[in-house]
């Protein structure tokens, strides 16, 4: 039964000991309770995936790295480890993408493609169910049949302009696919390339297009506008019926550029309601030969609304007049220019529509870029607010209109300084002066991106939750967000961010070790205590990343320490002297005590194991709160446990159900020392655990009682 327990190590936890003295003989807990079949590291495995071709896999990160140069001629992970991909880095210098390479890696959730590939080749992402994101840098030049086809999470992609073709059924059942930006540049887009993605709404056509398979969105029924480039000079009856089956498309924005638009060019488009045209009639070709109307339609059906230029109208009316004093199913509309201001920076503005008749109600998102906020948003300089859901709109004027947004870097908090955290625990310290508007702020936060090994971990502290405790330095009033950091990534750059609804602000960088090598090298201002404690706790932290992370060399975090190990090759399992005393625990006989678990965290924490049939909630009572496991255990957890309380015993006291159990954290030390159990980067973080407790106890004058 107990030696189905924690068969390896999670990144971050010491393996579970047994708490008694010595084991059976024979018995198989020794290795796992003991340590030597814990994992110490993630496994990177590889080959070659082409002549001059490599690839490599991480498995703990789930990342898959392409490397070399030329083709990708084959696929190797795919038979161990297709479930286990994440991510995809393909290099620069990788010149085509082969056939099915990542076809139903169900776990793969984004990919960049370089400059370099010429080829994605047939169903090479196909049916990657979990994949989002896809980046294909400028220079690729075919999207191959079926290339991306039922990509379920993908919502929106970008295709250079450097793309020739994009192949048949490439984007096929791409169900959440809502915006595809083609650039300029892109000659082709074969049959059904867009079958049946069911939720885009844009499309954008780009003037370089030489052909557009009539099938090409087929079945797109949720597509509202296609919005055709400057660049076009003809408006092909082929292009738009490439969109009829399109059901809710509803308006086509014809560019200045246009010469010529052919017969019946929108008669497929059913739903059609609205054409911006924004070409000069005097430059252009209408052909009307086949009938005096745009669509095929009865005349219950609502008009379609044909915007041109005001002061274009009536050149389209002489020019076309018989026409359209005769058309069945249009109205020609005069209209004026919906415009953003070649000023708006630091984000965007998108407006519902190019053109809008007098009277017409315009709607338009104003959208910052990460860490700037909206101060001022105006309408031909009349000021507007926005409206209850976040969007801007107004009421189009007899003139053309400039939507101008003041968009600011968001800057309520200004960074003081930094300091570590000495106060027991490992973590960085960031003071931030703050803005009036963010002290009033119920929902403004910090945020911490925090390296969890080759993972990140997210930390949120609450500016609300600083406020009683401000710092007053020089006159100035600051407030101290603390970052918890694991031993093991105390070398490892922190990412501070202040958050407020949409608003972000500047982005602030710093690490454990970089303070406290600022420490040691300005060691006069510091007394000795604090020097040796952090000291220890850059050994400590060493320590913690050969044997978690296999880091070695000049990635640990006491590189610069001319000391180095000197200290914990001393520890023995004498030097700690801290053995489980068995004789005073207490416990009823229904309750079995299996061991104990040391996690290593951005808060250390201690953990009891029970087995019971009896639920050891109702035993023990709220003051000793139980967590039942996957595997049938009971956990009691003693979170946040400060260095210099390694040495303290822990106890589950509860005298009316007769249960006593003490245990300290540097038992678990003594332990792996005394059985000389594990590997020997378990033993260093255990002997450099102890002497950071030591140095603590030093620096906050602890003593024996």
């Amino acid at each position: 039964m107990k030696g189905t327990l924690f068969k390896k190590l999670v990144a971050g936890a010491l393996a579970l000991l047994m708490v008694g003295t010595a084991l059976p003989q024979g018995s198989d807990l020794t290795g796992i309770f003991g340590g030597s079949e814990i994992t110490a590291s993630a496994e990177t495995v590889g080959g070659t995936c082409g002549e001059n071709a490599n690839w490599s896999f991480d498995t703990e990160t789930g990342k898959l790295t392409i490397t070399g140069t030329g083709e990708m001629t084959s696929a190797p992970w795919r038979d161990s480890y297709k479930d286990d991909i994440t991510s995809v880095e393909i290099k620069k210098g990788i010149t085509t993408i082969g056939g099915y390479a990542f076809s139903s890696c169900s776990k793969l959730a984004s990919v960049t493609i370089p400059g370099t590939v010429e080829t994605i080749a047939r169903e090479a992402f196909s049916e990657c169910v979990a994949l989002e994101k896809v980046t294909i840098q400028k220079g690729v030049k075919e999207i191959g049949k079926s290339a991306f086809e039922y990509c379920n999470a993908l919502k929106q992609v970008t295709i250079p302009g450097t793309v020739e073709t994009i192949g048949e059924f490439a984007f096929q059942k791409c169900v959440v696919l809502e915006k595809v930006t083609i650039q300029n540049g892109v000659k082709e887009i074969v049959e059904n390339a867009f079958f049946s993605c069911s939720k885009l709404k844009q499309v954008t056509i780009p003037g370089s297009i030489d052909n557009i398979d009539v099938y090409a969105f087929n079945n797109c029924k949720n597509i509202e506008q296609v919005t055709i480039l400057e660049g076009s000079r003809t408006i092909q009856t082929r292009v738009l019926a490439a969109f009829r089956d399109c059901g809710k498309l509803t308006s086509v924005v014809v560019p200045s550029s246009v010469t010529e638009i052919e017969a019946i060019a929108f008669r497929k488009i059913e739903n059609l309601k609205t054409i911006y045209m924004q070409c000069d009639p005097a430059y252009l070709t209408w052909d009307f030969s086949y009938g005096n109307y745009i669509r095929y339609s009865s005349e219950e059906e609502e008009k379609v609304n044909v915007y041109v230029p005001y002061m274009y109208k009536q050149g389209y009316l002489n020019k076309f007049k018989s026409a359209f004093f005769s058309l069945s199913d249009a109205d020609i509309l005069s209209a004026y220019n919906v415009s953003v201001n070649g000023l708006v920076t630091n984000g965007s503005v998108v407006a519902d529509r190019f053109m809008a008749a007098q009277g017409e109600t315009v709607h338009f998102t104003v959208t910052p870029n990460p860490s700037c906020i909206v101060k001022h948003v105006a309408v031909n300089g009349n000021e507007v607010a926005n409206n209850s859901d976040g969007t801007y709109s107004f009421v189009m004027p007899a003139e053309d209109v400039s939507i101008l947004a003041i968009i600011e870097r968001f800057n309520a908090a200004h960074l003081y300084g930094h300091s570590i955290s000495l106060d027991g625990d490992i973590g960085v310290n960031f003071y931030m002066e703050l803005d009036q508007s963010i002290l009033s702020s119920r929902t403004a936060y910090m945020q911490f991106d925090v390296p969890d090994g080759k993972k990140t971990e997210t930390q949120i502290v609450y500016v609300k939750d600083v406020l009683d405790d401000p710092v007053t330095i020089s006159g100035r009033t600051y407030f101290k967000f603390k970052c918890r950091v694991a031993a093991k990534d105390m070398a490892a750059e922190i990412v501070a961010q202040l958050h407020d609804g949409n608003a972000r602000g500047e982005e602030y960088k710093y690490s454990v070790r970089e303070y406290a090598e600022y420490i040691l090298d300005n060691s006069d201002d510091y007394n000795d205590k604090t020097i040796n404690l952090v000291k220890a706790m850059l050994n400590y932290g060493s320590a913690a990343q050969e044997y978690f992370l296999n880091e070695s060399g000049s990635d640990l975090a006491n590189f610069n320490l001319n000391t180095g190990y000197n200290k914990v090759d001393d520890v023995t399992a004498e030097t700690i002297n801290k053995p489980y005393n068995a004789t005073v625990t207490k416990l009823p006989e229904e309750i079995s005590f299996e061991g104990v678990t040391l996690s290593l965290r951005s808060k250390t924490t201690l953990s009891f194991y029970f087995k019971s049939d009896t639920d050891l909630s109702t035993v023990l009572g709220d003051d000793y709160p139980i967590e039942t496991t996957p595997d049938g255990y009971q956990v009691y957890r003693i979170r946040g446990i400060s260095a210099e309380k390694l040495d303290n015993d822990f106890a589950i006291d509860k005298a009316d159900a007769d249960c006593f159990l003490s245990y300290s954290p540097l038992t678990y030390c003594y332990n792996v020392l005394n059985r000389k159990s594990g590997s020997d980067a378990l033993q260093k973080v255990c002997k450099a655990l102890f002497l950071y407790n030591q140095a603590a106890n030093d620096y906050f004058d602890k003593t024996e009682a």
